[in-house]
């Protein structure tokens, strides 16, 4: 304790100072006691701060402006351009894997419901993707707080931060980055290749009715025939590949109800059909269905007046 007069060491309890005579005023036990108290607080507030500062690494000023650390409330909505535009490659370079697994968990189960409820999924793929990114941006920076401190709490013991492995656990990582690559891939192949060939339903071809055909071709086309008339048809196999199949015509009344049924073949190394029929004798419309392989490969509608 010291002269407040004269900066002298004072002996504890005396009541005047030794050197300039200044009467002292000795604080009570529960003075010191919130003196030290708040040295505490302060050496616990200013550690955990070097410590985020240690896991950020270069840029930690950038961060500790978004998140106004200052304030001693940590702001959760910053705007962060790289979360933004980089995504999934941000995270992966700022050792965010946890959030990583997680968005990509999403994105598999979302084109499982898409392929299993057959909707086209463009536009909400896009809408996802671009919802991922301003999600990113906004809460980006909050969300790399959140796994700052759990590395700093995961790091430190009774008020004693490893700043050094919190250093390595932090930081950037080109490894990282390239990690996000990988799971970017590992998304695209599972999707691709297992999710959809598992749910999509199969591909449809459609089939092209019309009154004469040139060269393989439907040459006058037309949905619409009157009785007895000539129907030709054009259809071509999902597969490219033709051989055995069915033609299905089953007349629309509320209902489907099978109208006529036939048996043919074509060479293997035949990519599609081109066939003909004379028209139902009854009016309504009817639908004519290609079955290959016990699924449907090709449909189309027509009607006779």
């Amino acid at each position: 304790m010291y002269c407040s007069k004269c900066g002298a060491k004072q002996v504890i309890d005396s009541k005047f100072c030794p050197s300039c005579g200044a009467p002292i005023s000795n604080p009570s036990q529960e003075d010191i006691y919130q003196s030290d108290l708040r040295n505490d607080v302060t050496s616990e507030k200013t550690a955990k701060t070097d410590a985020l500062r240690a896991y950020v690494g270069k840029n930690a000023d950038y961060y500790f402006n978004k998140w106004q650390i200052e304030t001693g409330e940590v702001k959760k909505d910053s705007w962060n351009w790289a979360a933004f535009f980089l995504g999934f490659f941000w995270l992966g370079y700022r050792k965010m894997y946890s959030v990583l697994f997680a968005l990509v968990a999403v994105y598999l189960v979302t084109d499982v419901i898409l392929y299993a409820i057959d909707i086209d999924s463009t536009l909400i793929n896009s809408g996802i993707g671009m919802g991922t990114s301003i999600v990113l941006g906004l809460m980006g920076n909050y969300f790399y707080y959140l796994q700052a401190e759990k590395s700093i709490m995961k790091n430190s013991h009774q008020g004693i931060y490893l700043k050094d492995k919190i250093a390595r656990a932090g930081g950037r990582s080109p490894l990282g980055l390239f990690f996000s690559i990988f799971m970017m891939i590992i998304y695209i192949v599972i999707s691709a290749f297992i999710l959809d060939p598992a749910l999509a339903t199969p591909e449809m071809e459609v089939i092209e009715f019309g009154y004469s055909e040139m060269d393989g071709e439907i040459d006058d086309p037309s949905s619409e025939f009157q009785e007895y008339d000539e129907i030709y048809y054009s259809f071509y196999f999902p597969s490219q590949e033709g051989g055995p199949y069915k033609v299905v015509i089953e007349k629309l009344e509320g209902t489907e109800s099978l109208y006529d049924q036939w048996d043919d073949e074509v060479p293997p190394d035949w990519p599609g059909v081109v066939g003909s029929m004379y028209s139902p004798e009854e009016e309504g419309g009817y639908i004519m269905k290609i079955i290959q392989d016990n699924e449907v490969v090709a449909k189309g509608e027509f009607s006779v007046e």
